[in-house]
Protein backbone atom coordinates (compact mmCIF):
# COMPACT_ATOMS: atom_id res chain seq x y z
CA UNK A 1 0.00 0.00 0.00
CA UNK A 2 2.98 2.34 -0.28
CA UNK A 3 2.23 3.87 -3.62
CA UNK A 4 -0.96 6.28 -4.07
CA UNK A 5 -4.62 5.81 -6.07
CA UNK A 6 -3.69 6.91 -9.61
CA UNK A 7 -6.34 6.65 -12.40
CA UNK A 8 -7.01 3.79 -14.08
CA UNK A 9 -4.50 3.77 -17.16
CA UNK A 10 -1.96 6.08 -15.88
CA UNK A 11 0.73 3.46 -15.86
CA UNK A 12 -1.08 0.88 -12.82
CA UNK A 13 -3.10 -2.26 -13.95
CA UNK A 14 -6.45 -2.49 -12.44
CA UNK A 15 -5.16 -5.83 -11.44
CA UNK A 16 -2.93 -4.06 -9.43
CA UNK A 17 -4.64 -1.75 -7.29
CA UNK A 18 -6.16 -2.71 -3.80
CA UNK A 19 -10.12 -2.70 -2.99
CA UNK A 20 -9.34 0.70 -1.45
CA UNK A 21 -8.08 2.02 -4.31
CA UNK A 22 -10.55 0.51 -6.79
CA UNK A 23 -12.95 1.94 -4.52
CA UNK A 24 -11.14 5.28 -4.14
CA UNK A 25 -11.19 5.61 -7.87
CA UNK A 26 -14.56 4.94 -8.37
CA UNK A 27 -15.72 7.81 -6.24
CA UNK A 28 -13.39 9.92 -7.70
CA UNK A 29 -14.40 9.35 -11.15
CA UNK A 30 -18.46 9.55 -9.69
CA UNK A 31 -17.94 12.85 -8.25
CA UNK A 32 -16.45 13.75 -11.72
CA UNK A 33 -19.12 12.53 -13.31
CA UNK A 34 -21.73 14.48 -11.18
CA UNK A 35 -20.05 17.78 -11.39
CA UNK A 36 -20.02 17.10 -15.34
CA UNK A 37 -23.87 16.34 -14.65
CA UNK A 38 -24.13 19.66 -12.94
CA UNK A 39 -22.30 21.62 -15.76
CA UNK A 40 -25.59 20.50 -18.35
CA UNK A 41 -28.24 20.35 -16.40
CA UNK A 42 -27.84 23.89 -15.52
CA UNK A 43 -30.27 25.98 -17.00
CA UNK A 44 -28.90 27.77 -20.68
CA UNK A 45 -30.44 30.84 -22.18
CA UNK A 46 -31.77 29.95 -25.65
CA UNK A 47 -30.82 32.16 -27.96
CA UNK A 48 -33.88 32.82 -30.17
CA UNK A 49 -33.20 33.07 -33.90
CA UNK A 50 -33.12 35.95 -35.91
CA UNK A 51 -35.67 37.26 -38.32
CA UNK A 52 -34.86 35.90 -41.94
CA UNK A 53 -32.94 33.92 -43.67
CA UNK A 54 -29.42 32.72 -43.03
CA UNK A 55 -26.68 33.75 -45.87
CA UNK A 56 -29.26 36.44 -46.79
CA UNK A 57 -30.44 38.32 -44.11
CA UNK A 58 -27.70 37.34 -41.53
CA UNK A 59 -24.79 35.56 -41.14
CA UNK A 60 -24.71 32.20 -39.53
CA UNK A 61 -21.43 32.05 -37.79
CA UNK A 62 -22.41 35.32 -36.14
CA UNK A 63 -25.74 34.86 -35.21
CA UNK A 64 -24.56 31.60 -33.49
CA UNK A 65 -22.43 33.97 -31.32
CA UNK A 66 -19.11 31.98 -32.82
CA UNK A 67 -17.31 34.57 -34.61
CA UNK A 68 -14.36 34.36 -32.16
CA UNK A 69 -14.30 30.53 -32.43
CA UNK A 70 -14.43 29.69 -36.62
CA UNK A 71 -12.76 26.71 -36.81
CA UNK A 72 -15.48 25.30 -33.85
CA UNK A 73 -18.29 26.18 -36.29
CA UNK A 74 -17.06 24.48 -39.29
CA UNK A 75 -16.83 21.38 -37.32
CA UNK A 76 -20.38 22.09 -36.19
CA UNK A 77 -20.47 22.51 -39.97
CA UNK A 78 -19.46 19.14 -40.59
CA UNK A 79 -20.55 17.30 -38.49
CA UNK A 80 -23.87 18.02 -39.04
CA UNK A 81 -23.51 17.66 -43.27
CA UNK A 82 -21.89 13.94 -42.47
CA UNK A 83 -25.17 13.66 -39.90
CA UNK A 84 -27.25 14.35 -42.92
CA UNK A 85 -25.49 12.23 -45.32
CA UNK A 86 -25.79 9.12 -43.10
CA UNK A 87 -29.46 10.34 -42.05
CA UNK A 88 -30.07 9.51 -45.52
CA UNK A 89 -32.30 12.48 -45.83
CA UNK A 90 -33.87 13.20 -49.82
CA UNK A 91 -32.14 15.81 -51.31
CA UNK A 92 -34.40 16.48 -54.14
CA UNK A 93 -36.73 17.66 -51.76
CA UNK A 94 -36.87 20.79 -50.01
CA UNK A 95 -36.61 21.45 -45.98
CA UNK A 96 -40.67 21.62 -45.21
CA UNK A 97 -41.01 18.45 -47.15
CA UNK A 98 -38.02 16.02 -45.92
CA UNK A 99 -40.01 13.65 -42.70
CA UNK A 100 -40.26 15.16 -39.56
CA UNK A 101 -38.57 11.71 -38.09
CA UNK A 102 -35.81 11.96 -39.62
CA UNK A 103 -35.14 15.59 -38.87
CA UNK A 104 -36.05 15.28 -35.37
CA UNK A 105 -33.00 12.60 -35.21
CA UNK A 106 -30.33 14.71 -37.07
CA UNK A 107 -31.29 17.59 -34.02
CA UNK A 108 -30.71 14.92 -31.63
CA UNK A 109 -27.48 13.54 -33.09
CA UNK A 110 -25.60 16.78 -33.63
CA UNK A 111 -26.97 17.95 -29.93
CA UNK A 112 -25.43 14.97 -28.95
CA UNK A 113 -22.38 15.74 -30.47
CA UNK A 114 -22.30 19.62 -29.75
CA UNK A 115 -24.01 20.20 -26.67
CA UNK A 116 -23.50 24.07 -27.72
CA UNK A 117 -26.32 23.89 -30.23
CA UNK A 118 -28.69 23.36 -26.92
CA UNK A 119 -28.01 27.32 -26.76
CA UNK A 120 -29.98 27.44 -29.99
CA UNK A 121 -34.32 27.75 -29.26
CA UNK A 122 -36.19 25.29 -31.49
CA UNK A 123 -32.89 24.06 -33.05
CA UNK A 124 -32.82 26.95 -35.54
CA UNK A 125 -29.18 27.01 -36.02
CA UNK A 126 -29.20 23.19 -36.94
CA UNK A 127 -31.92 23.58 -39.37
CA UNK A 128 -30.36 26.94 -41.07
CA UNK A 129 -27.09 23.97 -41.33
CA UNK A 130 -29.11 21.38 -42.86
CA UNK A 131 -30.96 23.68 -44.89
CA UNK A 132 -28.24 24.92 -46.51
CA UNK A 133 -27.04 21.52 -46.88
CA UNK A 134 -29.48 20.29 -48.81
CA UNK A 135 -29.75 23.40 -51.07
CA UNK A 136 -25.92 23.02 -51.81
CA UNK A 137 -26.11 19.95 -52.57
CA UNK A 138 -29.45 20.25 -54.65
CA UNK A 139 -27.33 23.34 -56.83
CA UNK A 140 -24.42 20.96 -57.66
CA UNK A 141 -26.26 18.25 -58.37
CA UNK A 142 -28.29 20.14 -60.70
CA UNK A 143 -25.12 21.94 -62.21
CA UNK A 144 -23.90 18.22 -63.01
CA UNK A 145 -26.82 17.47 -64.67
CA UNK A 146 -26.37 20.88 -67.24
CA UNK A 147 -22.99 19.75 -68.09
CA UNK A 148 -24.00 16.67 -68.98
CA UNK A 149 -26.85 17.53 -70.86
CA UNK A 150 -24.83 20.13 -72.61
CA UNK A 151 -22.04 17.77 -73.53
CA UNK A 152 -24.71 15.34 -74.97
CA UNK A 153 -26.16 18.12 -76.68
CA UNK A 154 -22.58 18.82 -77.92
CA UNK A 155 -22.14 15.68 -79.05
CA UNK A 156 -25.03 15.92 -81.14
CA UNK A 157 -23.79 18.85 -83.20
CA UNK A 158 -25.95 21.30 -81.14
CA UNK A 159 -24.54 24.60 -79.65
CA UNK A 160 -26.77 25.46 -76.63
CA UNK A 161 -25.98 26.72 -73.95
CA UNK A 162 -28.92 25.54 -71.75
CA UNK A 163 -27.07 25.41 -68.48
CA UNK A 164 -28.36 29.79 -67.89
CA UNK A 165 -31.96 28.30 -68.84
CA UNK A 166 -31.97 25.53 -66.53
CA UNK A 167 -29.96 27.75 -63.21
CA UNK A 168 -33.02 30.42 -63.90
CA UNK A 169 -35.68 27.79 -63.99
CA UNK A 170 -33.89 26.25 -60.31
CA UNK A 171 -33.61 30.26 -58.69
CA UNK A 172 -37.70 30.21 -59.86
CA UNK A 173 -38.18 27.09 -58.10
CA UNK A 174 -36.25 28.05 -54.75
CA UNK A 175 -37.79 31.39 -54.54
CA UNK A 176 -41.50 29.87 -54.61
CA UNK A 177 -39.99 27.02 -52.16
CA UNK A 178 -38.55 29.71 -50.14
CA UNK A 179 -42.01 31.22 -50.05
CA UNK A 180 -43.65 28.02 -49.18
CA UNK A 181 -41.01 27.60 -46.15
CA UNK A 182 -41.59 30.90 -44.81
CA UNK A 183 -45.10 30.04 -44.84
CA UNK A 184 -44.37 26.53 -43.49
CA UNK A 185 -42.39 27.30 -40.49
CA UNK A 186 -45.00 30.06 -39.67
CA UNK A 187 -47.30 27.78 -39.16
CA UNK A 188 -44.78 25.14 -37.59
CA UNK A 189 -43.37 27.63 -35.30
CA UNK A 190 -47.42 28.66 -34.07
CA UNK A 191 -47.41 24.88 -33.38
CA UNK A 192 -45.08 24.79 -30.99
CA UNK A 193 -45.78 27.98 -29.33
CA UNK A 194 -49.35 26.65 -28.44
CA UNK A 195 -49.54 25.08 -25.20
Amino acid sequence: MGHQAQPIGAGLREEDMSREELEAEVRRLQARLSDRQKEHNTPVERIPKPRGTAGNDYNLCTAMGLDSDPELYETIRTDVRDIVHRAGLDYSLVWHKQPLSIISRIFDLARERHPILQRYAHDWATADLVKGNLRRTRYYRKKGRIKLKEKRLRAKGIEKDIGQELLADQEEQDASDMGDRSNGADANQSEQESP
